[in-house]
């Protein structure tokens, strides 16, 4: 399944690729505003466990982190594969620091919390969730 799951989050992360987009809101633009732009989002996907078709929610954001901005509780749900596109991170998964460079690939187990603080400028996240 992992194997599938990697596979699929490859091929979603070529299809998708990351373009800048402001946040606003009714007064104009907000300042350090967490809001994902959504890329992919279907709820009938079927993906392959142990040799069984099983369905799955599966969602593709990227998210833009601005500023010396924390998020004590990322958002995304689900299983998630994520690859900093973009800028330098901290992250704090189940207690576990470490720091991401550009390019970097990581995973979040299902029901896992993450915290995320911004050492850059600013910083690009590309996030594949899925959740059953």
């Amino acid at each position: 399944m992992n194997r599938t799951i990697i596979l699929l989050c490859c091929s979603l992360t070529l299809l998708v690729p990351l373009q800048a987009q402001q946040d606003t809101t009714a007064e104009g633009p907000a300042k350090n505003a967490l809001q994902p732009i959504e890329r992919f989002n279907n709820r009938q996907m079927t993906l392959a466990t142990k040799g069984k078709p099983a369905s799955a929610h599966v969602t593709v954001h990227d998210w833009l982190l601005h500023g010396k901005q924390k998020v004590d509780r990322f958002p995304a749900t689900g299983q998630l594969l994520i690859q900093l596109h973009s800028g330098r991170v901290t992250t704090v998964i189940n207690g576990k620091e470490e720091k991401r460079e550009p390019g970097d690939f990581w995973t979040v187990p299902a029901g896992a919390s993450m915290a995320v603080t911004v050492t850059s400028e600013s910083a690009a996240l590309h996030v594949v969730g899925i959740d059953k």
